[in-house]
Formats: C-alpha cells, structure tokens, sequence
C-alpha cells in the first residue's frame, strides 16, 4: 500500500511539472547578426534561428551588434530582447527567469498570471517586476538598471551570493545603479534622450505583442467557426441514428400484418 501511495504522488509530480514546463514554453522571435545559443547545456553553441525553443539552462550569446529576442508564452506578452555583446542563460527557478552574465536586456512583462513575478538576476543585482518595462545592463562588477514603465524593484547580493533583504524601486523614467556585494545606489532621473529611446523600443517589442494578439484571436474566430460547424454536423448525425433507431423500434411495435383472406371457392350452377 505505501508502494502505491509514492507511485500516485511521483505521477502526479511529473504531471505537475510537466504542466509547468509546458506553461513556461520559451521560443526565440527574431535574431540579428552575430547570434548564438546552447539549447541543451554542453551541446556546444549554434546559429541563433527563430522558432527555436529554449528551456532551463539554455544558454544565448550575442556578438556586436547583435540582438536576440525572446518570448516568455504565446501571445508574446512577456517578452526580453537580448543586446548586443551580451551573455545570458534562461531560468525557471520559480519567478527567476533571467540570468545575465554580462551585456543588456530589456523586458517587457505584461502577461504574467496572478501571484507571478518576472527576475532578472546580474552578478550584482536581482530585478524583479510583476508587470511592467524596464532595461538592465551589467559589466559583472555594476549594474544599471532603468524602469521605462511602472516600477522595479532592485535587490543588492551579498558576498555568499543571497540576495539582501531590502528591495529598492525603481520609478518610471528613473535609474539605479548597483555595485557587486553592495546595496542599490541612489535613485536617479534617466536624460531625456535616453528615456526617449527606452521608450521607443518599449513600443516596438509591445508592437509585437499586440500583433501577435490580433493573429492569435483571428486563429481563434476561424477555429470557433470550424468547431461550429463540426458541432452541427456531430449533431445532424446524432439525430439522424436516432430517428433511425426510433423507426426500428416502432416497427417492432407495430402488429404483424394479418394474412390475407383465401380465395372463395367458385359453385358451379
């Protein structure tokens, strides 16, 4: 019997974590110039193609002039653009999503489910959001982290590598910047240029959620249509096998015909 018990409970784990790790499906968009990635750990580096989907451990390197975008789900809701010259691995480490060696990222988080959050982790900082837009660049020794909508929130790590305690926002169009085993700095405002351009390249990734959208619910009216007329058909068919079998069973029910009368016997006068 206790057998039994840890077979249903290491079943109803994988199908757990299968489910989680179908929810978490993470595909490459575009990619421009000089990129790489590493899909399975240790494979070895590869062309950077869109279509191509990542999971825990992948690993996407990016050379000059290089981007890699990358989407977090379907609608492209929760989106991350990798920069140029740039290092990162994926995470599924509960909320962490992101580890960023060395280089720029720039998220886009709007899609998350309730009690979720979206983190991006440098060797100096965690950036953690629950929706919003927002830039991070690191050297391994500093990080600037920049927020173009809502509010971040910035944690410092400490020398055994935890993260502190006491988290620091980030407003929209401000900036902080974070030295390794130090708390986050002072909160600055962003030059407008700066903040201009964070915020055109906010629109550009949000463009391709919304169209992504758009495409995702024109699929869905044309599938409804399908299933519609699948659904009427499944219908017409079941009312036809039941008129059917209603005639079966009536004419069962029905008396046998009597036999007909026998010729009359013709007298001859």
């Amino acid at each position: 019997m206790k057998k039994v018990f840890i077979l249903l409970g290491l079943l109803v784990l994988g199908v757990f974590l299968t489910n989680s790790a179908l929810s978490q499906e993470i595909g490459v968009i575009s990619s421009t110039g000089d990129a790489r990635v590493e899909v399975t750990p240790g494979s070895g580096l590869t062309e950077c193609k869109p279509g191509l989907l990542l999971k825990e451990g992948s690993k996407v390197v990016t050379g000059k002039d290089s981007s890699v975008e990358i989407a977090f789900n379907k609608d492209r809701s929760n989106m991350v653009e990798v920069g140029e010259n740039s290092h990162v691995i994926i995470k599924l480490e509960g909320d962490e999503r992101i580890e960023l060696i060395n280089g720029e990222v720039f998220a886009v988080i709007e899609g998350l489910e309730p009690g979720e959050g979206f983190k991006v982790k440098t060797p100096c900082a965690v950036c953690a959001v629950r929706g919003t837009g927002f830039n991070s660049k690191t050297d391994g020794k500093n990080t600037k982290v920049e927020s173009v909508k809502d509010t971040v929130k910035v944690y410092g790590i400490k020398k055994d590598g935890t993260t502190m305690k006491k988290g620091f926002s980030v407003k929209q169009g401000y900036k902080r910047n974070v030295k390794k085993f130090e708390k986050p700095g002072k909160q600055k405002k962003m030059p407008k240029d700066r903040y201009k351009a964070l915020k055109n390249k906010f629109k550009k990734i949000a463009g391709l959620s919304k169209s992504k959208k758009k495409e995702m619910k024109k699929k869905t009216k044309i599938q409804k249509k399908i299933e519609d007329a699948k659904e009427q058909d499944r219908k017409a068919k079941k009312d036809l096998k039941n008129r059917r079998r209603l005639k079966k069973l009536r004419d069962k029910k029905k008396p046998p015909c009597p036999p007909p009368p026998p010729p009359k016997k013709l007298v001859a006068e």
